[in-house]
This record gives structure tokens, sequence and C-alpha cells, in this order.
């Protein structure tokens, strides 16, 4: 029997609602087609798509940070199509009022060749360009404001992990099995290496823990400088 799977990713928005007091709202979601590009809101408290967006293709869809917005990665497009969820907090001092609102597409980014991994952390979102090796850096709070975004180099295609850490932004290559910490300018400041086939990341206090074919490197943050720590694969791990 032949079977089809439609592929397709979600990312929950306004989690934070619950600040909202009596006025708690269950969220929206964004839901990407993996097949057109196509993006869809839903929302959680009707139960129903309130909109749809046609985009430049499919794509891998994450939430900000606060929450508010999703962004929708075109990996084949060199694009990034941000929507605000319509679902807002207007803070009055005492109390905080839920804001109801359509969603509607904020911005749509031209990245690098080929956006892929995703990050945010700190209000500061990166993206890493696995066609050029660079990484692009926005912070949220720019959202529907005037946008600026910078661009990191790193020197060669790969198969990134950014993240934003203390000032820095942190990039981790699969190809060379190394982590190098850049500032915002786009300088290199450090490399660690000892991490073979780097993939993904995640990020505690002052500490990121990228995976490696034989271990976890647990990067940490000393004020201005950046220390590696080697966790081994327990012994008879696959």
């Amino acid at each position: 029997m032949r079977k089809t799977f439609v592929w397709t990713s979600a990312a929950s928005l306004l989690f934070s609602l619950a600040l909202a007091g009596p006025e708690k709202h269950p969220g929206r979601l964004v839901v990407a087609d993996g097949k057109v590009g196509l993006l869809q809101v839903i929302d959680l408290e009707k139960g129903q798509v309130i909109a749809a967006f046609s985009t430049p293709g499919p794509a891998n869809v994450y939430a900000s940070g606060n929450g508010m917005y999703a962004f929708s990665v075109h990996r084949e497009q060199n694009r990034v199509s941000v929507v605000y969820g319509g679902l807002n907090l207007e803070d009055h001092g005492d109390h905080k009022d839920l804001v109801t609102e359509s969603p509607y597409i904020l911005h749509t980014l031209t990245t690098g060749p080929k956006p892929t991994h995703f990050k945010t952390h700190a209000g500061v979102v990166t993206i890493y360009n696995d066609g050029d090796g660079t990484v692009t850096v926005l912070e949220e709070k720019d959202l529907g404001l005037r946008l600026r975004m910078s661009e990191i180099a790193t020197g060669a295609p790969d198969h990134g992990a950014p993240v934003f850490l203390g000032g820095y932004v942190l990039a981790g290559s699969l190809n060379r099995g190394v982590v190098e910490i850049y500032s915002r300018l786009g300088r290199r400041v450090s490399t660690l290496e000892g991490c073979p086939r780097l993939h993904g990341e995640a990020v505690l206090g002052n500490r990121v823990a990228f995976g490696c074919a034989d271990g976890v490197l647990i990067v940490e943050q000393r004020g201005l400088q950046f220390v590696g720590r080697k966790l081994p694969n327990p012994t008879g791990a696959p």
C-alpha cells in the first residue's frame, strides 16, 4: 500500500499570554506546508484557520523569543518570512490587556544562500546560511521598525549551528568540527576545536552545549573569554 506523507512544521505563538490575567488566550499556531509556499495561522481558541499567506516556498517555522512572531525559513529560496501572530499584551503599568488583531506578514527577509539553522536567544536571532557559511544576525526588538540585519562571514559553506551569547555570536561548524566566536562586528576572537560532525546546540545561562559525534562540547563564557570542555559519550554508546 502506497503511503503519502505531508510534512509540516508549527511554531506556537505568544506563550507569554499567561501574563494577561483573566484575559488568557491559548495562543495561535503558524503552520507551514511541506510542499508549497503556504503559511496558515490557526487560532487555538476558535479551533480554526484565521489567515493564510503565500510565501516564497516550503519552510521550517520557529517561534520568536517573545512569542509574538513566527520565523518561516525558506531554505531553497534564500528568504525568511516573519509573521506577526496578531496577539499582543498592552502594558498599562499595573496590568496588561490582551490585544487581538489579524495576523499578517511583517517582513520578507533576504538572507545568504540556503538559510537553515535558526536560533533566537536573549532577543537576538541568528540564522546560519549553509550556502556560504555566513550568519545573519538581527534583533527581535527591531521587528516592525527599522530592521537592521548584519552578516558574519565564517569563510566557507558549511552546515552550522549559531547562537548569540553575552554580546558574541558563536558559530558551530559540522564539517570543520569547531566552534568559532565572533564579535558583533564580525571579528573572530576565538576558536574551540574538538567537536567532530558538530550538529545542534542548547543554551543554559552562560553555557552552550554543542552536539558532537563523540560527545558534547560545553562552551562557557567567562567574562570576555570562552572555554570549552568535552563530555564524551558514555562507554558502549552507539
